[in-house]
């Protein structure tokens, strides 16, 4: 009986998100997509408030009534991989003899358990697609096949739940998104002087090919017959996650194609989330940071409100900033 009780209510919440979704999609005020990456789940100095401070005002709440008008326009999230953090790899116990490991879990469990509670509450408002990263249980070359769905019992029971591979593509409301959760754009900077995510990204997208170092230096398939990270049509967005700091640019091609090129910084590191408007393809960062977060990052760097300096480097945030500004920086 419970479990009939438990599908049932799944079943209409379910048909309670369609009914909002569909409401929203009529809207004709601007609709947002959210882009998230670098969460590093499982990290020793990880902070879960930023994060439940985003899913709460996500998922309506957390905020004033105009906090939560505005981000009930957000119609999709985009996870841009390492949802899980390296120290999650545990590479000692692999050399270790079998019965010394028996009674040790994985930290990757323990993590998992915290992506799959996250993504619950998420995929119970807006549709999620979730990215393998360079740190996430997924394929290491690529293009990574998506995450098993088996690693997210809870938010695998819902539809608007979607593990997609990386490089991914996608359509949504008739804007095309194509991304990557880093790896190739990181490689680059590893091998050449070049340090702009962004004029790397730009860069890829007018040479027609999103990882030009696969296979010297970044592990990718074996094709023998068609490469594909060979860009036949041209994007509307293309972002880069895991990166070192938000940027975005409008790169306008040859033909007078116009795409919006954006560098989403790591959540673990700038508690900022990245927001695409689908009507007019402007992009802001949302900081979801607080007063005591930032001291304390400020503490474990070295660094101290009295250098203006090494603040400079940290590009530390504002005390707290959950709703755009209007002032802001909006990039066209």
């Amino acid at each position: 009986f419970a479990k009939y009780c438990l599908l049932f209510l799944m079943q209409t919440v379910r048909t309670y998100i369609k009914i909002l979704l569909h409401i929203t999609h009529n809207n004709d005020s601007f609709r947002y997509v959210a882009i998230i990456s670098g969460i590093s789940l499982g990290d020793p100095q990880y902070d879960p408030m930023p994060l439940q401070l985003f899913v709460d005002l996500v998922t309506g709440q957390l905020g004033s009534l105009k906090d939560q008008t505005f981000y009930s326009k957000v119609v999709r999230l985009i996870v841009a991989g390492d949802s899980l953090s390296k120290h999650t790899r545990d590479s000692t116990s692999a050399k270790q003899a079998k019965y010394l490991t028996t009674k040790t879990k994985a930290a990757s469990i323990s993590a998992a358990q915290e992506l799959d509670d996250v993504l619950t509450q998420l995929v119970s408002c807006i549709f999620v697609d979730l990215m393998p990263g360079q740190f996430d249980p997924a394929s290491f070359s690529l293009p990574q096949q998506p995450l098993h769905r088996c690693i997210f019992p809870q938010a695998a029971q819902y539809t608007s739940f979607q593990s997609v591979t990386n490089p991914y593509e996608a359509d949504i409301d008739g804007i095309s998104f194509l991304g990557t959760s880093g790896q190739n754009i990181q490689n680059i900077q590893q091998y050449t002087k070049l340090r702009d995510s962004v004029k790397i990204a730009e860069t890829t997208l007018k040479c027609r090919h999103i990882a030009p170092t696969c296979p010297d230096t970044l592990g990718c398939y074996p094709y023998d017959e068609e490469d594909p990270f060979i860009l036949r049509d041209c994007p509307h967005v293309y972002f880069v996650g895991n990166q070192r700091k938000f940027d975005a640019k409008m790169s306008e091609g040859d033909q007078g194609q116009k795409t919006l090129v954006v560098s989403v910084p790591k959540f673990f590191d700038s508690n900022q989330v990245v927001l695409v408007n689908l009507k007019d393809l402007s992009c802001f960062p949302v900081s979801v940071a607080t007063l005591i977060g930032e001291e304390c990052v400020s503490m474990e760097k070295g660094g101290g409100a009295n250098s203006e300096e090494e603040m400079e480097e940290d590009e530390l945030l504002p005390d707290v900033n959950i709703l755009p500004d209007d002032e802001g920086d909006d990039m066209e």
